[in-house]
């Protein structure tokens, strides 16, 4: 799209032209960022937990059936334990281990169709195959996770020996298939990571050892398309357009698969790493000591005094990376912004602190959210305490029907708490935090532990965050639509969309979401409507008034 806004640095997925806020000699490093945001009473700590290691009770399992199958266990159990542990203790819905335990079994049926599995009323599985082969298992006697995880081993044994296409599955192939059936179950935000999506997925959120660089690879070669800030990259000099040419010695070429290019990259934590780069015809090698490295979620930009913030997704340095942008373009203006525009359109969302951190930047007091579950640990309330970094700067927060989980509460903390104006169609509606419950086999599980509620008391699973004002329709341009806003004809959906949800709950989901129907996609009008919002501060007051949700 045509943006409005310059940018400060390459987005994660959307390529826009590169610049800075202010030169790069005058930015305040780390350590004054950290100064800064403690004086303000702004530096709050970033908590993970996961669980693991989960016990229960020990429950025997026999097995008959046509020929003597002796019973034993293994390591296996062990994984389906902590599976089922951390199942029946953490999801938002009482479910019990035998039916998850069964779900997983029948799925198994799914890898090999000539399979069956069939519970008579005599407290039996039969296990058999087309070939006529088949095999009796007892249900446990007790309905302990242990017990149910033992009788699982035992099945998927038997099930081996019954089913040629499942003997030739390795373990980690077998678990997929039996944790895909437990969350079959359960609901579809929750789901089961083997061993090498959980590292991806971790060093999307946490980070891994590496320099801090954006790749391209290209026909020409392996190309920096990004250096990120304060990165080992950046302090051995190198710059957007480098060509690597080698690593460590080993010379690159376009037939090197992208994969061992990153695996060479990356590494532990202290490690060193020799660079051999080509820039602009001149050979040069440079040598980088790697560091924890955060995938960069934060692209700033500022035009007319207005601060543009584009979250692609809440990870770790999220939350620092926006209170550095504002820290610096303040210092860019002298003084208080003009405004800001958080631009929260196709964030999938990420970790719940660093949501909470965030909206704790703008507010001073208020709730942010509330998460409502099962288990008492489920149940949380999380309040604003510090103070607002921004000194009150008018904020814009743009929304779309992809906007979710972590996105979705900063949206509705800032426009329940009437912190800022919501525009754009309802979002996505995955109002749920998950629990990261990490396995035996280094594999992990999301699993939903409760759902959240903005500060409003009104739900966000399923439904979204409803805006303020609406631009899915009537679709004009931003100029009509402030036209509109300023006769008073432009009418939210906010209001009534609360009304309903209050009387009649999940049932007025679908009612709530027509009133303002998602759209996908990054509309260049909704970003170009937040700015004359903002540079017309009688028409930012007037819309912040229609962002009360118990305005009637």
């Amino acid at each position: 799209m045509t943006s409005v806004f310059p940018r400060v640095h390459e987005p994660l997925a959307r390529h826009h032209s590169a610049m800075n806020l202010v030169p790069h000699q005058t930015k305040p490093s780390r350590a004054a960022l950290r100064s800064a945001l403690a004086a303000l009473g702004l530096l709050l700590p970033l908590t993970l937990g996961a669980c693991s290691g989960l016990n229960g009770q020990s429950d025997g399992v026999s097995a008959r059936g046509f020929g003597s199958l002796p019973l034993r266990s293994s390591g296996d159990e062990g994984q389906y334990t902590a599976g089922l542990e951390g199942i029946t203790k953490s999801y938002v819905r009482d479910i019990s281990a035998q039916e998850l335990t069964l779900a997983g079994l029948d799925n198994l049926t799914k890898v090999d169709g000539s399979l069956f599995l069939n519970q008579d009323t005599n407290g039996h599985i039969l296990l058999a195959s087309r070939s006529g082969q088949a095999v009796s298992l007892d249900l446990p006697r007790r309905g302990s996770n242990r017990g149910w995880a033992r009788f699982t081993a035992e099945a998927v044994r038997s099930a081996k020996v019954l089913s040629p296409r499942l003997a030739s599955l390795d373990r980690e192939d077998i678990y997929e298939a039996v944790f895909d059936g437990y969350m079959s179950r359960l609901d579809k935000h929750s789901r089961y990571w083997t061993p090498k999506q959980a590292q991806v997925l971790w060093e999307q959120l946490l980070g891994f050892g590496g320099i801090g660089i954006n790749l391209e690879f290209t026909d020409s070669g392996v190309k920096v398309l990004k250096v990120i800030r304060n990165s080992p990259a950046e302090r051995a000099g190198l710059q957007a357009g480098d060509l690597i040419v080698g690593i460590d010695g080993v010379s690159l070429n376009v037939n090197v698969p992208e994969q061992d290019t990153l695996s060479r990259l990356r590494g532990e934590v202290g490690s060193q790493v020799t660079l051999s780069i080509n820039r602009g015809g001149r050979l040069m090698s440079r040598r980088l000591v790697r560091e924890q490295v955060v995938p960069q979620t934060v692209d700033a930009g500022i035009s007319d005094g207005i601060l543009y913030l584009e979250i692609s997704g809440f990870a770790k340095s999220t939350a620092e990376d926006v209170a550095y942008s504002i820290l610096v373009a303040q210092q860019q203006v002298g003084g208080r912004l003009r405004g800001i525009i958080l631009d929260l359109r196709e964030n999938p969302g990420g970790l719940l602190p660093a949501a909470t951190i965030i909206s704790d930047l703008f507010l001073r007091e208020g709730l942010i959210v509330s998460t409502r579950g099962r288990s008492a640990d489920a149940n949380q309330e999380f309040y604003a305490e510090k103070e607002d970094i921004s000194g009150g700067a008018p904020i814009v927060v743009l929304v779309n029907g992809n906007s979710a989980s972590a996105a979705e509460i900063l949206a509705a903390a800032l426009q329940d708490n009437r912190r800022a104006v919501v525009v754009g169609s309802s979002s996505y509606g995955k109002g749920s935090v998950q629990t990261n419950i990490r396995l035996p086999n280094d594999g992990r599980m999301s699993v939903t532990l409760a759902e959240f509620f903005g500060p409003a008391g009104l739900p966000l699973n399923t439904v979204g965050v409803t805006p303020a004002l609406c631009t899915t329709a009537p679709v004009v341009s931003p100029q009509k639509r402030l036209s509109l806003l300023a006769s008073g004809r432009l009418d939210s959906p906010l209001p009534t969309a609360a009304a309903h949800l209050r009387s009649e709950g999940y049932q007025a989901r679908e009612l709530v979401r027509n009133y303002c129907p998602p759209k996908d996609g990054l509309d260049p009008d909704d970003l170009a409507f937040a700015k004359a919002l903002l540079q017309q501060p009688a028409y930012y007051t007037y819309a912040l008034g229609l962002s009360n949700p118990n305005r009637r």
